[in-house]
């Protein structure tokens, strides 16, 4: 019959013990409101005589289980944080104090020889995944142990319910049913527990691979001088003899310069004026290069190369210059030397497995190089044309913090008496007031005839110069090239356009360097007599070096006398002005880089004729030193030298030696990111274990309980599946309606010891401690 709903009714007399089915069919042709519906109860499908006594059977009464237990109860599920926490503890270790592993081509570690790099690190990707499932499950576990207690103590939102067993789930915690628990009244602290970790549990596995695989890098080296204890250089001169501030013709350096006056100083790799045959050799090439910004000179130890590095900067081009200090690197030069046949560097010269390595000068080194500022003005007088007052201008030099140099910016200094009628080159210092003790700027002045069309014109280049010296680092790598790195020389060779704007936070701005005109004429340019066809001449190092920027061939005035004209300035009385402003330009850059040049190479050469000697051993009242700089001794180099005394004003080198290979802790952006990660992971963690394990004790007077079941999805999805149904959630069976995600769940007991998952309006009790439930 239509509506009805029939009910099949299984047989009496045939027992069975197979379960029974109840379904109900709705009839589709039923009325409005109607239904038809048919309860069937299925019977057996095979005979059994024993269901009768299976149906009357009483079933067996569950096993408690003890559901709320102490701390300390269950220790063994936090088995789960110890090894992560150790292995992150190592890698953190290996990071932070750059360990060294093994070779660029894998020839240290002998259980490795055999092994391909690809393969070592391959191998170590798999060991930084198996470490990123551990720091995932220990997150999981901690959340979980937070989430269940939460559950039995109080309640939850029900979009927060499985959160615990979501962690790592990334759209998860950017969902609705997420943030909707914000505003629920001790939710904050659980949706920040979840939301730090489910981050954590993604970046952990970048992180774990970055300081797990070992990258290229340089990394210490701290027996490379095995026999050297401790490995200090000490060079024979006081810091103010290897860096005066005043230099001086009434200082002769305990004779050392002795030879510096006379034409071998013009040669001897110690003398201030032994630069200028480097210059030279640049200077000749500038028709080809336009004098290059940068000048590579070879040390005398030929072991290292320095760099003299030159800048143009702003509108009316100020050049900046600078270069190594010769007293460190001549004693870098002559320790890899020395290191070649000494046992003391047997470890750098292996010849079984030599490392690619590179020496560092330490902090705790003294180490200056010089930076000399120059601005030249070019003036010009051709035919009738009154003759000019050449002044030495300084308005575009930047003092570095020297009130000196601010007072002379402020004043042009007047040039002086020019003779306009002859080629004359000189250098000078000029004081600013007679008897004047502070720092006074130096000035050089040259003058060249250049063409001016059918005549001959007078150029007179008026420069003003300023030097500081700078306290520097440096390395270099012999492996690579022998060219030595120096902090302060990148940074000028890198601020062509913004030198005014230097970052002087990355550098230290040393004394400025006051230089008295004695100094100039006996050691930075001393005369020679020269004897010739015509008789005896004087002649200045300045008028040979500036011989390549003359013309070859001499032009013959109207009175019959030959001069050579400036090449480099071109024919000023062309009718192309761009040209000739151009020429002229370059006419003044030139002479301007070497003017800078000569005072950059002797301050850089100063002092530089002393010895370099290494300590071996020492005791209170005597020290055993190697000269460095001799090879001609016994092998094993030592000479009791008792320099005790005075050792401690001796110009100090300490070298950090580093080698080229794999390693961890490679510094940059990407280090920090993972080590970051990690010090993330040990605080939450941390925070938790001294909050359950000494704040509630100490402070708070109780125990944090542990929670032993529902560690599995499946046993919380078991619980509401046998709990008592909610009317807040009774119509949310297949999709959750937005306003049912902060309805408050948590898990209760009736008073026979059932557990069951409730929402907060279910009148049942709290589980207690230590009581079995089921």
């Amino acid at each position: 019959m239509e509506g009805s709903t029939t009910k099949a009714k299984k047989p009496q007399n045939e027992p069975s013990d197979q379960p029974y089915v109840e379904v109900s069919q709705v009839d589709d042709d039923s009325g409005a409101g109607g239904q038809q519906r048919e309860d069937i109860e299925l019977g057996p499908v095979s005979g059994d005589d024993s269901h009768e006594e299976s149906k009357n059977a009483r079933p067996p009464e569950p096993e408690g289980t003890p559901v709320v237990l102490g701390t300390s109860a269950q220790l063994w599920t936090s088995l789960v944080h110890l090894l992560p926490l150790a292995i992150s503890v190592v890698l953190i270790t290996i990071n932070v104090q750059r360990w060294y592993w093994f070779h660029e081509d894998n020839r240290e570690v002998s259980m490795w020889n055999q092994t391909d790099i690809n393969g070592i690190r391959n191998v170590l990707q798999l060991a930084a995944k198996v470490y990123e499932l551990l720091v995932i499950a220990s997150l999981g576990a901690l959340t979980l142990k937070v989430f269940k207690r939460r559950l039995v103590e109080s309640h939850l939102s029900l979009g927060l319910l499985t959160g615990a067993y979501r962690v790592g789930d990334v759209p998860y915690i950017f969902s609705g049913r997420f943030w909707m628990a914000l505003g629920e009244s001790g939710s904050g602290g659980l949706l920040l527990l979840v939301f730090v970790n489910t981050i954590l549990a993604t970046l952990v596995g970048p992180a774990s691979a970055i300081l797990l695989v070992p990258e290229l890098d340089w990394y210490a080296f701290p027996d490379a001088f095995g026999n050297a204890e401790p490995p200090v250089f000490f060079y024979n001169s006081t810091i103010n003899q290897t860096w005066p501030r005043v230099l001086s013709a009434t200082e002769d350096r305990d004779g050392r310069l002795h030879n510096c006056t006379t034409f071998t100083g013009w040669f001897a790799h110690g003398c201030p004026s032994a630069g200028f045959a480097d210059l030279y050799k640049w200077l000749t090439e500038w028709h080809s290069s336009g004098l290059s910004n940068d000048l590579v000179i070879q040390d005398p130890t030929g072991a290292v190369s320095r760099r003299l590095a030159t800048t143009e900067v702003g509108l009316r081009k100020t050049v900046v210059m600078t270069t190594v200090s010769m007293p460190p690197l001549l004693t870098t030069g002559r320790l890899l030397n020395f290191m070649k046949w000494d046992d003391m560097g047997e470890a750098l010269h292996n010849e079984l497995n030599p490392p690619k390595f590179r020496l560092k000068a330490s902090t705790d080194s003294t180490i200056f190089q010089p930076v000399v500022q120059s601005q030249c003005a070019v003036y010009t007088r051709a035919g009738p044309s009154p003759e000019p007052s050449p002044r030495f201008e300084s308005d575009q030099l930047m003092c570095l913090g020297d009130p000196v140099c601010k007072k002379m910016r402020e004043s042009r200094l007047i040039g002086g008496e020019a003779d306009w009628n002859i080629t004359r080159v000189e250098m000078s210092a000029y004081m600013m007031a007679p008897n004047a003790s502070e720092n006074h700027p130096l000035v050089a002045a040259a003058t060249f005839p250049y063409r001016n069309g059918s005549s001959v014109g007078v150029l007179r280049f008026a420069c003003t110069m300023m030097a500081h010296w700078m306290p520097a680092t440096f390395s270099v790598s012999p492996a690579e090239n022998d060219l030595v790195q120096s902090n302060v020389t990148d940074l000028i060779s890198n601020a062509v356009a913004d030198f005014y704007h230097l970052d002087l936070s990355t550098i230290s701005v040393g004394p400025a360097i006051r230089i008295e005109e004695d100094w100039v004429e006996k050691y930075l340019l001393p005369k020679v007599n020269v004897t010739g066809p015509q008789g005896t001449t004087e002649l200045t190092p300045l008028r040979v070096i500036f011989d390549p920027l003359l013309m070859q061939d001499s032009v013959v005035l109207e009175d019959g006398t030959e001069v050579r004209v400036l090449a480099a300035a071109g024919d000023q009385g062309s009718d192309n002005s761009s040209e000739n402003y151009m020429a002229l330009g370059r006419a003044r850059a030139h002479v301007q880089k070497v003017f800078t040049g000569i005072v950059t190479e002797g301050l850089a050469r100063y002092a530089s004729g002393a010895e370099s000697y290494v300590v071996r051993s020492y005791n209170d009242t005597a020290v055993v030193m190697s000269n460095i700089g001799t090879e001609h001794e016994t092998r094993d180099g030592t000479v009791g030298v008792e320099f005790f005394d005075r050792l401690s004003t001796l110009t100090r080198f300490k070298f950090e030696v580093e080698k080229y290979g794999y390693g961890s802790g490679k510094v940059g952006p990407t280090l920090n990111f993972a080590l970051a990660v990690i010090y993330i992971y040990l605080i939450v963690v941390g925070s938790y274990f001294l909050y359950a394990m000494v704040v509630s004790k100490l402070w708070l007077k109780s125990d944090v309980p542990t929670v032993g079941p529902w560690n599995d999805v499946a046993e919380l999805l078991l619980l509401a599946w046998n709990s008592k149904s909610s009317p807040a959630l009774s119509r949310s069976s297949v999709a959750v309606d937005r306003s049912r995600w902060p309805v408050q769940v948590g898990i209760r007991a009736e008073a026979t010891g059932r557990a069951h998952l409730v929402t907060s309006n279910q009148g049942v009790e709290r589980l207690r401690r230590n009581e079995l439930y089921y």
